[in-house]
């Protein structure tokens, strides 16, 4: 699969689609990201983490909104040098946050608007703050179920 470029009314019918009725999504055009490249960010994001010592929850100091708006904005700058680099100039990025109602109450998550294999726009969604893999490994943006919480409650691309 090549750049896929699409517009906000894709966006909007997708994430409805998906269960999300209350959003934000305030450009026409979205570049969407890859699998490939959201594991790519997550490294670099992670990165960043580790080395501003923020690669842990403090409470309400530096909780799970701090991690996803900060990964929002880290994707921004990446689309926003990517955009300046190649002349693209007229797509935001798929990828923002959500907050999300679980059984422990709110959270807020990292998400994105990917092409599945069949063409389709399907919505993904991520733990922005470190997560430990079956293999013992510390990520960042390790994808996440949509069974693991009982409902979107806000998104914001």
């Amino acid at each position: 699969m090549g750049l896929l470029i699409v517009d906000k009314l894709d966006i909007i019918d997708c994430l409805e689609k998906n269960g999300h009725a209350n959003m934000q999504i305030p450009d026409e055009k979205y570049v969407l990201p890859t699998h490939q490249s959201i594991q790519d960010f997550g490294a670099r994001y992670g990165n960043f983490l580790f080395n501003s010592g923020l690669d842990k929850w403090l409470g309400d100091i530096w909780d799970c909104d701090d991690f996803s708006f900060t990964a929002k904005t880290l994707a921004d700058i990446d689309n926003a040098i990517w955009k300046y680099k190649t002349g693209n100039k007229d797509s935001s990025l798929a990828f923002g946050m959500c907050f999300i109602q679980t059984k422990e109450g709110g959270h807020a998550i990292s998400m994105a608007i990917l092409q599945e294999e069949d063409g389709k726009l399907g919505v993904h969604y991520y733990e922005p703050q470190f997560q430990t893999t079956e293999e013992g490994i510390n990520v960042c943006m390790l994808e996440k179920s949509r069974d693991s919480f009982l409902s979107p409650v806000f998104c914001y691309l």
